[in-house]
Formats: C-alpha cells, structure tokens, sequence
C-alpha cells in the first residue's frame, strides 16, 4: 500500500486569512465610493460629464454649467452620501 502524506498548513492558513478579510467589505467598499465621488467631483469642477464629455451649453445663462457656483460641490456631499475613513 502507498501513503501519500501532504502538509495543507499553509494551504489552509491561506484560505482561513482570505475568508477573514473577505467577510467585512465595509473598508472596500467605502473605498470605492469616496474614489467614486472624488471622480465625480472633479469632472463636475472641470464641466465636463463623469464619462469626461463636454456638459452642453447653457440655455439661459453665460458661462459652464455647475462650474460658476460650486453650488453642486454643497449639493452633492448633503445628498446622502456619505464617506468613512
């Protein structure tokens, strides 16, 4: 008869860290969203779309929209969005 004998510490302590870190994604997920409003954000100040396009030009008043106020900075961080360190 042949035994063939296998050492799955590592394997194991490997797969117990992984189920670990996995279990909270709270930190992973407040991550991407404070990564997402920053972007958000940025496009705005800079009058273009969150997918970098051009905002169109404004009907009833001169200049780039939402960039003459920084009134939509105020509006977006009391929309219920909220970021945790």
């Amino acid at each position: 008869m042949i035994t063939i004998q296998f050492d799955d510490r590592a394997v194991r302590e490997a797969l117990d860290q992984l189920r670990r870190s996995a279990s909270d994604l709270r930190p992973a997920m407040v991550d991407i969203g404070s990564k997402l409003v920053s972007n958000i954000q940025q496009t705005i100040i800079r009058g273009q779309t969150p997918w970098g396009d051009a905002m169109a030009a404004l009907k009833l008043r001169q200049g780039v929209p939402l960039n003459d106020t920084r009134q939509h900075i105020y509006n977006l961080c009391r929309s219920g969005v909220q970021m945790q360190p």
